[in-house]
């Protein structure tokens, strides 16, 4: 059988997209439909930043997965988010009228975040919140505030992590179980591969000048206030 010089070029052409295809992982053949934020590889990242995944079209949250982040450097786990805790109670449940304590209290002194404190844990001679709920520490009140791990703007899906627990001059990466969204008109294969998507944050703290102290606190309170709007619509 003879082979013409046309025929030979279409040939390895069509081999080697089969190569570069089994090479791909799902992410990356999955690029065209979507865009990530942090990108892969991005660099000076800052550690509060939230996780973005944008779309073709609205996706929807699912109720089950979870998504990690993982240190690059030794692979140990640094957050997790498992879309199968409600964030919220979804129908109305009247409390008991509370009981005031009858020894006055001291609240305990310290820095407390979701880095070395457990969401949850009472101050000021309350009790344990309970674990049904996504909780996060905000603003050192360990006692916790309940939370939506994703919020759907758009066409782009906000991840938001729990607070305080990436740090500087470090590199991540982050699994994404393919059940935590969906798409209407395509599928969402997620990331589970620590290659398909990693980012790497600032070296240091930033040196703000006095305006650009005031315009970072001002986001700082905003992003906090609309934390707590969202608990509290929640409860």
């Amino acid at each position: 059988m003879k082979i013409n010089h046309l025929s030979l070029h279409a040939l390895i052409l069509n081999l080697l997209a089969i190569v570069l295809i089994l090479g791909c992982s799902d992410a990356e053949l999955q690029d065209k439909n979507y865009s990530r934020y942090p990108s892969n590889k991005h660099e000076e990242i800052s550690p509060d930043t939230h996780l973005k995944i944008t779309f073709g079209e609205v996706p929807k949250v699912g109720k089950s997965g979870t998504i990690k982040v993982y240190d690059a450097s030794n692979d140990s786990l640094v957050d997790q988010l498992d879309l199968s805790i409600p964030s919220g109670p979804t129908e109305y449940n009247k409390n008991p009228d509370a009981e005031y304590i009858k020894e006055p209290y001291e609240y305990a002194t310290g820095i407390f975040t979701n880095a070395n404190t457990k969401p949850g844990t009472p101050t000021g001679g309350a009790l344990p919140t309970t674990d049904d709920y996504q909780l996060t520490i905000i603003g050192g009140f360990t006692d916790g505030f309940r939370f939506y791990p994703i919020i759907v703007h758009d066409s782009t899906a906000i991840i938001h992590l729990h607070h305080n627990l990436l740090s500087y001059n470090k590199t991540y990466y982050v699994l994404v179980d393919s059940t935590v969204l969906s798409l209407e008109n395509d599928q969402f294969k997620g990331f589970y591969n620590k290659n398909d998507w990693q980012f790497s944050t600032r070296k240091k703290t930033p040196e703000f000048s006095k305006k650009e102290l005031i315009n970072f606190m001002s986001f700082t309170i905003f992003h906090i206030l609309l934390n707590l709007i969202f608990s509290l619509l929640n409860k």
